[in-house]
C-alpha cells in the first residue's frame, strides 16, 4: 500500500513531465514557424499524411485530384495538379511570383475545362441518342472539343512545370 506522500510525489512527477512535454512542443512549433518564414530557401516539411508546409504556404490534400494551397490561413487556390501546387509554393517563396501566378492560371484553365467535361459527360449519359438526336450530337461534339482543349491545356501545364523545375534547379545550383 502506498502512502499519501509517495502517491503525491508520483502524481507531481507526472504533471511535471507533462508540462515539460508541452513546453518542448510549444518551443519546437515556434522555432519551426520562425524557420519557415525566415529561411532563405523554402523549407519543405510533411505536417501529416495529407499536408505539407512549403515555405510560407501549406498544401493540403482535399482529394486525389484537388490540392488546397493556403498562405497564413487564407486560401490561395485549389489546384488540380499536385506538382503545380508544390511548384507554386516553392516559386512564390523564392521570389518568382510572376512564374508562380502563370502556373496558377494554367491550373485554373485546366480546372475550368475539366469541370465542363464532367458536365457534358453527365448530360450525354442522361440523354439517349434516340430521344433527342440533335442534343446528343451537339453535346458529343462539344465534349470532343473540350477534350482537345483539355489535352492542349495539360500539355501547356507540363511545359510550364518543366520550366519551373529547371528554374528551381538552376537557383539551387547557383547558391
Amino acid at each position: 500500500m502506498k502512502t499519501a506522500k509517495s502517491s503525491i510525489k508520483d502524481q507531481l512527477g507526472r504533471y511535471l513531465v507533462d508540462l515539460a512535454i508541452i513546453k518542448i512542443e510549444s518551443w519546437a512549433t515556434k522555432e519551426f514557424e520562425k524557420l519557415r518564414r525566415t529561411a532563405k530557401f523554402p523549407v519543405c516539411v510533411p505536417l501529416n499524411k495529407d499536408s505539407w508546409a512549403v515555405g510560407t504556404h501549406q498544401i493540403d490534400r482535399i482529394s486525389d485530384a484537388n490540392w488546397k494551397v493556403t498562405k497564413d490561413e487564407e486560401l490561395v487556390h485549389i489546384f488540380y495538379s499536385k506538382k503545380a501546387a508544390a511548384f507554386y509554393a516553392l516559386l512564390y517563396k523564392m521570389g518568382y511570383s510572376v512564374t508562380a501566378e502563370l502556373l496558377k492560371e494554367c491550373d485554373q484553365t485546366i480546372a475550368k475545362i475539366y469541370d465542363e467535361l464532367e458536365f457534358y459527360n453527365k448530360k450525354i449519359s442522361k440523354t439517349s441518342s434516340k430521344s433527342d438526336e440533335f442534343k446528343y450530337q451537339l453535346r458529343t461534339v462539344r465534349r470532343h472539343e473540350l477534350r482537345l482543349q483539355y489535352d492542349a491545356a495539360q500539355h501547356e501545364l507540363e511545359k510550364k512545370l518543366r520550366a519551373a523545375q529547371s528554374l528551381i534547379a538552376k537557383i539551387l545550383q547557383v547558391n
